[in-house]
């Protein structure tokens, strides 16, 4: 149970109906606690997502904003680490031209001209001869949840809020059955508006049956009855507001009120604070008693979906007595640790998936490979696998969600925590990423494990968090004095190649052992079943999702809630929904994805028209897409090669864009003003029939599968991945070009956020990935030729960009090559260097390239950074071998970086060995390094065996180096004793190697050569 210092958000609601629809939002409740006798406040405390909130309602019959703002004060007092309060309820719309607002719709303040989101219109003065005037300002909802809406704000505008929809549907799908008839939509029908002028026929009578109708307002329906979400301010007062008249008058005398209601104004100025109001009637004299219970069930699913992206990392995690858990280096250690919220990117996939049909997935944990997974003498790898559409991250969010509920995780007897790859941001794509989210969690939770990552961060500081290495000795050491823990890693299969060969190889170093250990961590990991996460993982405990007899009873189940769906909108009869259910159990082929996808295509169609539609739709996900982009090009408003541009950039790009990001990388509308740009690019993405959606502001793919289909080889995709990656960086590196003479030095606050900052970050990875078709070309010259200053400004802007990861000074177009493997842009650098020697002679000189008497040669510097390269170190190195001029020397230096390279290590080495003399190769020093290497040592040693045979010098600091390589060690050892190598004289300094080892992988045994 948390303590009073550990709930953060406040919640206040004023009527009965309010606390009702705030409950209903909660995903647990928790006990009361002890309060102050001066506090008279009733509190609900429970946690929404990652969030522990205290919901209070005003006393029975006592509104208005004084009210409201001694509840705050006391909730203040009695729990004094809550950061803000929202105020959510119901409230008064005002119709206008401008603002199409209807019942059950959602008014957020917001601050608009010079008022702060909320205005107290009956707080002020008369003037004589000159009316009433307001006085005083009220503050601003606090920026962090300004910065939120912003984002829904941005969602909301481009897919019409199917969030809050979500949101909405999986809260009635909890909900009891008298609940979702309290909180169920009215009929459309009873949504009326009356003139304003109009007033209501009889006092005695609540309901319109006597009222003109000839002084209804026609608005026309809407194509939807989801409910719209309007950001803007709001009118607040110590009485209601009933007069149609006065409504619009004030609305407009303070610039567009969009809502009245009678309690925020008590609060802006008492706590940091944001209001939130479902609209249940017109603030006229035409009451709606219908639509209150539905307008504060809208208002508190706003309020749960605006929770769902604010993060909780930034809040200090107290202890009991209200004390700090971390003092203020620790705390900076944790800040700097921080590359993600997992609680908060597991909300953002349920709201975008949609909300789990209730029962399905459950089963999973009753699972036999679960429970064994779980048990003390459980294997420690689990592997669960499934193709594409089949429920994998379902399946994933219902174990990070459930699995803290068993008893052993809810007592403390074990720790947990969980990790969701994503590919489209680079946070979430690499094996430090992982490691550092899993850390942070186990950590934030277990304060006591704090020193094993200090003792590394006080001597590293933040590079500490870019390597692998550190942070997965770290897992492993708080793994050794914690409980068990157990961690879940979902779709690895998204992570960049290199990190999941990193990933899968310490794995199998650190479980190599068939006997579990319960001193070692526990993962369970979900993915796609590739062949190169196979072949890693096939070894230990796996299954295929698809084998699961459950699941395909969770299908059915989803059918069934999807037509039951499709059933109520539009009116399908029983032949209808049971036709419509045969088909899509025949054509599902077992994938999720598919049904959905389906059932969205028959929202627009009529009920006669379902089944043959239905009949029509292509069996399989890639048929599918086809039709959609068929579809999509077909019915486009702008031209083809516009939408595969929008389909093309997103695709491939590095990271999220949001819809200005995408006007950049297509180059489109730049002769338009921002606010146009934005509208155009808006439509663009429409017209690509969901392949592409609007999700917090950003563009993204509809699911990963659409990747696949867009850049897989196969007839029909327009998508060439290499073209499309060069085209992508030169559309970078010309936009920096054009845009550096703006910006001066501390300048990085201007272009964060902005197209331009994305170019600075990603041009070099879109030239390494499109390979040989990135071409220097004459517009992109001005950028790498030697002596312009384009490198040089894009060198000043990364820095400022990456303040935190700066290159080192000195870097040049060889280094930047180097760095990434762009082996175009290595021959343009080397063309460029003789063809100016060739009119000229000049000096040129630095790490990595140098002229000397009218020659060029490559230095020893350029052929260490291309031996060390873990991705393309090896086309690079012999590109530099084949063309480095003249004076090219491989070095004992060269040869232990090539020993070191983990994924590349044994190809890097036979080049060597191809090119330089094997005195300087096969060393003792360059044997040593490659008997420390994990991963690929055991290849080196052996290809230096071969080489070399008995002749190879094994000095005692090599057999060291093997006894303590926790990876491949043993291997290693066995290799060189077989190959008569039998000198080996046991000393201290060995067997400490050999017990260090025994210590880290916890298996038992040392890798002695005895």
């Amino acid at each position: 149970m948390p303590s009073k210092q550990e709930y953060t958000v406040g919640w206040v609601a004023a009527l009965h109906g309010e606390l009702a629809a705030a409950r209903l939002m909660l995903d647990e409740t928790h006990p009361a606690q002890p309060q102050p006798a001066r506090d008279p406040n009733t509190y609900t405390l429970g946690r929404i997502l990652s969030h522990n909130v205290v919901i209070a309602c005003l006393p029975a019959g006592n509104y208005g904003t004084n009210e409201a703002a001694a509840v705050v004060s006391h909730m203040r007092a009695t729990f004094p680490n809550l950061e803000y309060f929202l105020m959510v309820g119901i409230g008064g719309g005002v119709p206008s031209a401008a603002h199409d607002i209807r019942l059950g719709d959602v008014v957020v303040s917001k601050p608009t001209g010079r008022y702060g989101g909320v205005i107290q219109y009956d707080f002020g003065k008369a003037v004589a001869g000159d009316g009433f005037h307001q006085t005083g300002m009220l503050n601003q909802p606090p920026q962090c949840l300004l910065t939120r809406i912003t984002y829904l704000q941005a969602d909301h505008m481009g897919s019409d809020m199917h969030s809050l929809k979500a949101v909405l549907e999986e809260r009635l799908g909890i909900a009891g059955a008298a609940q979702r008839d309290t909180f169920i939509r009215p009929r459309s029908t009873t949504d009326i508006l009356f003139s304003a002028e109009y007033r209501h026929h009889d006092a005695t009578d609540s309901s319109c049956a006597q009222c003109d109708n000839k002084q209804l307002v026609d608005r026309g329906s809407r194509p939807s009855d989801e409910p719209q979400v309007h950001y803007g301010l709001i009118g607040s007062a110590n009485q209601v507001m009933r007069d149609g008249m006065l409504r619009d008058n004030l609305a407009q005398n303070y610039g567009d009120i969009l809502c009245f209601e009678m309690e925020a104004a008590g609060l802006m100025n008492q706590a940091p604070c944001l209001v939130i109001r479902g609209i249940c009637d017109y603030a006229d004299s035409h009451k709606n008693k219908y639509w209150q219970s539905y307008a504060a069930f809208t208002a508190a699913g706003y309020a749960r979906l605006l929770l769902s992206v604010v993060t909780s990392v930034e809040v200090q995690e107290r202890a009991a007595d209200g004390k700090p858990m971390f003092d203020p280096e620790q705390s900076e250690c944790l800040k700097s640790l921080f590359v993600t919220d997992s609680a908060d990117d597991r909300n953002i996939l349920k709201r975008t998936k949609g909300a789990r049909v209730p029962g399905t997935a459950e089963w999973i944990l009753d699972t036999a490979d679960v429970k064994h997974w779980l048990s003390s003498a459980g294997a420690n790898i689990l592997w669960l696998h499934g193709n594409p559409g089949t429920g994998k991250t379902t399946i994933a969010i219902t174990l990070t969600e459930d699995l803290c509920k068993l008893a052993t995780f809810a007592n403390g007897d074990n720790d947990f925590a969980y990790f969701f790859c994503d590919s489209s941001t680079t946070e979430r794509r690499t094996a430090t990423g992982i490691l550092r989210g899993l850390l942070h969690q186990l950590i934030s939770n277990r304060p006591e494990l704090i020193p094993y990552l200090m003792k590394k961060y006080k001597i590293r500081g933040d590079g500490l968090f870019e390597s692998f290495d550190a942070l997965w000795q770290i897992l492993l050491d708080t793994s050794r004095h914690s409980r068990r823990q157990y961690f879940i890693v979902d779709a690895l299969d998204e992570c960049d190649l290199e990190s999941q060969k990193v990933l899968l190889a310490q794995i199998n170093l650190t479980f190599s052992s068939s006997m579990s250990s319960a001193t070692k961590p526990s993962f369970l990991i979900i993915s796609r079943p590739y062949p190169e996460i196979r072949e890693r993982l096939e070894h230990f405990v796996n299954r295929d999702l698809s084998s699961y007899r459950k699941l395909k009873t969770d299908l059915d189940a989803y059918i069934e809630n999807r037509v039951g769906e499709l059933t109520r909108k539009k009116r399908y009869t029983k032949n209808i929904a049971e036709s419509v259910s045969t088909i899509l159990r025949k054509k599902a082929e077992g994938t999720f994805l598919w049904v959905g996808l389906a059932c969205s295509g028959l929202e627009s169609y009529k009920a006669k028209d379902a089944v043959r539609m239905l009949q029509g739709y292509p069996q399989g996900l890639h048929h599918l897409y086809q039709q959609m982009l068929d579809s999509a090009l077909q019915a486009s408003d702008s031209d083809e090669g516009m939408i595969i541009k929008v389909l093309e950039s997103v695709a491939i790009a590095r990271r999220p864009l949001r819809i200005l990001d995408l006007a950049g990388a297509c180059e489109s509308y730049q002769d338009e003003v921002e606010e146009d740009r934005l509208a155009f690019v808006q439509d663009n993405v429409h017209e690509c029939r969901l392949l592409v959606v609007l999700q917090s502001g950003y563009v993204r793919l509809l699911h990963k599968s659409v990747k696949d289909f867009l850049l897989s080889e196969g007839e029909g995709c327009k998508i060439n991945p290499p073209t499309a990656h060069a085209s992508l960086a030169r559309t970078c590196i010309v936009h920096i070009l054009s845009h550096h003479a703006r910006l001066g030095d501390g300048k990085a606050d201007e272009i964060r956020g902005t197209f331009l900052e994305y170019a600075v970050l990603y041009w070099p990875e879109h030239a390494f990935l499109a390979r040989q078709q990135f071409q220097v070309t004459r517009e992109l010259k001005q950028m790498f030729q030697t002596g312009s200053t384009g490198l040089k400004n894009w060198f000043a802007l990364y820095n400022q960009v990456k303040k935190y990861s700066k290159l080192p000074a000195g870097f040049s177009v060889f280094h930047v090559a180097a760095r990434w493997g762009i082996v175009p842009l290595l021959e343009f650098a080397m063309k460029d260097i003789q063809s100016r020697l060739q009119v000229r002679s000049f000096a040129f000189e630095d790490e990595q390239f140098a002229t000397k008497d009218g020659k060029a040669f490559v230095t020893e510097g350029a052929l260490i950074a291309a031996a060390q390269n873990q991705g393309s170190g090896r086309d690079v190195l012999e590109l530099l071998l084949e063309r480095g001029c003249e004076g090219v020397e491989i070095t004992e230096e060269i040869a232990i970086a090539a020993a070191g390279n983990w994924t590349q290590g044994r190809e890097i080495m036979r080049l060597l060995l191809e090119a330089g003399s094997e005195s300087e190769v096969c060393t003792t020093d360059v044997l040593e390094a490659a008997a420390r290497n994990r991963v690929c040592g055991k290849e080196l040693v052996e290809l230096f065996v071969q080489q070399k045979g008995k002749e190879l010098e094994v000095t005692e600091d090599v057999w060291i180096a093997a006894s303590g390589n926790e990876g491949a060690g043993k291997e290693i050892v066995s290799l060189l004793l077989q190959a008569g190598h039998d000198n080996c004289e046991i000393t201290e300094d060995l067997v400490e190697a050999a017990a260090t080892v025994s210590n880290k992988c916890y298996s038992g045994r040392a890798h002695s050569c005895c």
